[in-house]
């Protein structure tokens, strides 16, 4: 029987830091629309994401906050957020969680933005319960392993999602691939850095329409856990050392203090970054009563100075591994296809807006300083509109374009795709019964029996 089709598509993006929501209705299909007021963000103040965190009450069980209701330094709260890339069994959490730990934070966060979005529907869809509606979920590029897939795929349905016959689950792309979408130019290479995750898709635009668009991949899908949320951790590590011989007259846990300290006004100077143009970059440091001063450690009136060159050398080095993802897919590439030529790097994501890494991306590559391939001649850096949000609007872009406007037929963007994993190499093998048994087989110039498409 024949899936039915959807009445709504909506992308769901849940990223390391913050997740977005977006969706569309048919049978016309406009332009992805985000989810943009959430509990939490002061009023009216509208705000395109929402915090990835899920608070606990420290007196009872269950879930009391998420998202940003979690953001106001309650006491009583026992606060859980950058949890995505500890889903994964492989991925080593300096903070000593498991995947089981995650699991359950990810189930929990996602039952509250499930609640969240049926409630959004409610209020601006007529009759929305009688409506078909399809999830589109991304995955990290990170995540290779089949059935680690499915088992999020299971967490997401117990959460909610398919708690209804018209509601429907799909997991068809990953973060890259989703992002491709959202900034489509000649040819390119894709890089979607975020939070927690660095993908780079290299993909050809065989067709560019006022609403379709057709892209061929030109390599398999690759990432690593390099992002923004990567350089909070290596800045709280300095910043606990630089704690650690006052801890007698801070009150707090120093890795606590030090997460407080990265609130508010160093995301600002992160974001900004290289600018301004200061030797010196002053942070207050939590838990130290009045206007104290440690010389040794660089504190002042109880503000802690951080050298400008220290925040250089943590960015440089998510940065280098981001050249270095990028450096070999590009010679991959030039391998195999020596005389195409790439026209852009297209950054989204958290990190893809950083102007920083926009500047680094320039110079390598542009400029050829430091990287050249003859693939690389003519290729410009250039930055998605809205790098947050490519994702999530990807994801509603390809399956509205597939399910096509009112009764015309539609077309899949992605009419290839290049596997991530490798199952074998398929050969040729001598017939032996005990092994075959009843099967074609051919007879080869030695006159031997041979049995085709064996995987070895």
């Amino acid at each position: 029987m024949a899936a039915r089709r959807p009445d709504i598509v909506v992308g769901i993006d849940v990223g390391q830091t913050c997740s977005g929501v977006a969706y569309s209705i048919g049978p016309d299909w406009h332009h992805p629309r985000t989810i943009n007021l959430w509990p939490g963000s002061h009023g009216n103040i509208k705000a395109d994401k929402v915090a990835t965190a899920v608070g606990y009450s420290r007196e009872k069980d269950g879930v009391q906050a998420w998202g940003f209701e979690c953001m106001f330094g309650d006491a009583k709260l026992e606060v859980r957020e950058q949890f995505k890339l500890t889903l994964d069994h492989d991925y080593e959490d300096y903070r000593g969680f498991e995947s089981h730990h995650a699991r359950r934070w990810y189930g929990d966060y996602l039952k509250c933005l499930y609640a969240e979005i049926v409630k959004f529907f409610n209020d601006s869809v007529p009759k929305w319960h009688s409506l078909h509606v399809e999830y589109s979920f991304s995955t990290p590029t990170t995540w290779t392993n089949p059935a680690m897939i499915a088992s999020i795929e299971g967490l997401i349905k117990a959460a909610g999602f398919t708690s209804t016959p018209r509601q429907t689950v799909r997991m068809g792309l990953t973060e890259a691939e989703a992002a491709a979408i959202d900034a489509c130019k000649t040819k390119y290479a894709s890089d979607d850095a975020g939070g927690g995750t660095t993908d780079v898709n290299l993909l050809k635009v065989k067709s560019l329409d006022d609403d379709q668009v057709e892209l061929e991949p030109l390599d398999h899908v690759e990432g690593v856990p390099v992002g923004s949320t990567l350089i909070d951790y290596r800045m709280a590590e300095h910043i606990v050392q630089r704690l650690e011989p006052i801890a007698d007259y801070l009150d707090g846990d120093l890795y606590c203090l030090a997460e407080e300290m990265l609130t508010g006004k160093f995301q600002t100077i992160k974001h900004s970054f290289p600018k301004p143009l200061v030797d010196q970059y002053w942070l207050d440091v939590k838990g130290l009563a009045g206007a104290q001063s440690f010389p040794d450690v660089g504190i002042k009136d109880s503000r802690m100075s951080i050298a400008r060159e220290t925040l250089k050398g943590i960015f440089d080095h998510q940065v280098s591994q981001i050249f270095e993802l990028i450096d070999g897919r590009l010679l991959a590439l030039q391998e195999e296809f020596f005389n195409l030529q790439v026209s852009y790097i297209i950054l989204s994501g958290g990190l893809g807006s950083s102007p920083y890494l926009y500047d680094q991306l320039k110079r390598r590559y542009e400029k050829n300083e430091g990287f050249a391939s003859n693939n690389t001649a003519l290729i410009r850096i250039m930055r998605v509109l809205e790098p947050q949000l490519a994702v999530v609007r990807g994801l509603v872009r390809e399956r509205t374009q597939q399910l096509g406007k009112g009764p015309s037929a539609g077309q899949d963007v992605y009419k290839t795709r290049h596997c991530r994993n490798s199952y074998g190499v398929a050969v040729r093998e001598p017939y032996n019964f005990a092994k075959h048994g009843m099967v074609s087989t051919i007879k080869g110039n030695d006159g031997r029996e041979w049995v085709e498409n064996c995987i070895e």
